[in-house]
């Protein structure tokens, strides 16, 4: 993703409120209209027309579900009253910093602060919905969660700006869905410290009674370390209810009978082929196969130095003591050898 997005300038009109067009991530001013805008989607610091919250007042859309700070503990996330304009960036157009607290001059303890919307599906096809959009923090996010799940992105803490482009199109549900943001605020001691965000959505309709099954998004092969997660997902269209049945090497596993299936922690006995079966009661339709490896050693140690010669800029060298200390009281002589590496390298 850049991180100028020239589709931010345009904007929906539906019921009489003002959603963000998301041209870049959605497709909306390139001729791939989605069918339905995703309801209860709102830009940070506005009410339910769109229109700028005065300050001091509570967001109605976004909740703060962890804080850092006692004295701030949410769940209510407000609109700056103070706040260090510049460096952040000014409030408006289409959205505005919300925070832990309403004086963000004073700021707030250091840790971390998780901003929340939630919003439905109902009537729309979680397999084909999008959300994109742009966010910024002070200081650094670490990650955004979609339903518990990790979508990987992050922002930079460069709050001069709201440059931190995201693109969701997998890990959505029927029902209530969660968008978190997680917000960490550095040391030392209070701080400012804000979350903003401005994003839109698009989702299929559900379609009608009798229509088959249809995977729109298939199992993804993935990689772990020994003893880590893994997780695999499908994502399918047709008429309700769905039935799904996940398999490994054309053998069904006993309980795994939802849209996604997790090995817990991977062993070398768990590698392999898993698909999913997926029926409704116009028919059925079976996924194609997605690998598991798993590795002994996890991505990370992966990264580590390889077996073989040191690379660092000395060797090793053993130095031996050799103890003699003075005979015990019951007569007896303990002696001891210490071995120790006497030329270290610090890192």
């Amino acid at each position: 993703m850049t991180a100028t997005l020239p589709g931010f300038v345009s904007r929906l009109k539906l019921s009489g409120v003002l959603l963000l067009g998301l041209g870049v991530g959605l497709g909306l001013l390139a001729g791939g209209l989605p069918a339905a805008i995703i309801p209860g989607l709102f830009n940070t610091g506005v009410g339910s027309t769109g229109a700028l919250l005065p300050a001091g007042a509570v967001d109605p859309h976004w909740s703060l579900i962890q804080s850092a700070d006692p004295a701030a503990p949410g769940p209510n996330a407000v609109v700056p009253t103070a706040a260090p304009f510049p460096p952040w960036i000014v409030q408006g157009p289409n959205s505005q910093w919300i925070a832990p607290a309403p004086n963000q001059n004073t700021g707030s303890a250091v840790g971390n602060y998780t901003y929340r919307i939630t919003f439905p599906l109902a009537g729309l096809e979680p397999a084909t919905a999008r959300i994109s959009g742009r966010w910024s923090s002070d200081n650094n996010g670490p990650d955004v969660i979609l339903n518990g799940v990790s979508t990987g992105f992050s922002s930079d803490g460069n709050f001069g700006g709201i440059n931190n482009a995201f693109s969701i199109a997998t890990g959505f549900v029927e029902g209530p869905n969660t968008l978190d943001f997680v917000v960490f605020n550095a040391p030392s001691g209070a701080n400012p410290t804000a979350f903003r965000c401005e994003l839109a959505g698009a989702a299929d309709p559900q379609v009608p009674p009798g229509t088959p099954v249809a995977i729109v998004t298939q199992p993804s092969a993935t990689t772990v370390g020994l003893l880590d997660p893994a997780t695999f997902l499908v994502g399918v269209t047709g008429s309700r209810p769905f039935t799904y049945q996940w398999r490994k090497a054309g053998l069904a596993i006993a309980g795994a009978t939802a849209a996604s299936f997790t090995v817990a922690g991977a062993r070398g006995s768990d590698a392999g082929g898993y698909d999913v079966v997926v029926a409704n009661g116009a028919g059925s339709v079976t996924s194609l196969v997605a690998t598991l490896t798993v590795n002994f050693l996890s991505p990370e140690q992966l990264s580590y130095e390889p077996a073989g010669p040191s690379s660092r800029r000395g060797g090793l060298t053993f130095s031996e003591i050799h103890y003699h200390p003075a005979p015990n009281a019951d007569g007896r002589r303990t002696e001891f050898v210490e071995i120790y590496n006497s030329n270290p390298h610090l890192e």
